[in-house]
């Protein structure tokens, strides 16, 4: 097996450039599967940074012990884990998968959030979720940005789900700002960018 490159320190798994220059020299084919946790900013504002670095400790484990061996895996940002699958008949799978272990491992937890000030709190397996795009290994970094896309619009359909850019059109779940949706990411300079930080 390949050198996987420089670690994140908080997971364990490549960093994001190590991630990028493996999936450069990876063969064509295969699929991407782009993770992103739901309500961490909740659980490090009202439970602690620690317990958040150990929400995303969580994912990196089901990610590494559910992806097939010869998969790709990285650390792509703060609550986000990008995969790249070299049978793309398995994407859809290892996405649902990873999502229902995912709910069901945080749902055992006994903790308390408050989402807001004096609200009542809810149970962590109430707030904690992940949502997940899915894209063909496509040139970079098109491919990649499918993918973000594709999990952007998971989020902005009620997160807690798996969208499928391979199947669906992504990019149109927008909503206005004022109603405090994020809009979703719409362009490819920035992922250049990010994708040439160390």
């Amino acid at each position: 097996m390949p050198d996987p490159g420089p670690r994140d320190a908080l997971t364990g798994l490549p960093c994001r450039r190590a991630f990028v220059d493996r999936l450069q020299q990876a063969p064509g084919g295969g699929a991407l599967v782009y993770l992103d946790i739901d309500g961490l900013g909740y659980v490090n504002r009202f439970l602690g940074d620690w317990v958040g670095d150990d929400t995303v400790r969580d994912l990196a484990h089901l990610a590494r012990e559910i992806a097939p061996a010869d998969s790709i895996i990285g650390r792509w940002g703060g609550d986000e884990v990008a995969i790249r699958l070299p049978a793309a008949s398995k994407a859809s799978r290892v996405a649902e998968q990873l999502r229902q272990i995912a709910e069901r491992m945080w749902r055992q937890r006994r903790a308390l959030v408050h989402l807001e000030a004096n609200a009542w709190p809810h149970p962590i397996g109430q707030v904690l979720s992940v949502s997940v795009g899915i894209a063909g290994s496509e040139v970079e970094p098109l491919g990649l940005w499918r993918a973000a896309q594709a999990c952007m619009d998971a989020k902005l359909c009620g997160r807690n789900r798996v969208v499928d850019a391979r199947t669906v059109e992504v990019g149109l779940a927008v909503r206005d700002d004022a109603l405090g949706w994020r809009r979703p990411f719409d362009g490819l300079s920035a992922l250049r960018d990010r994708m040439a930080l160390p």
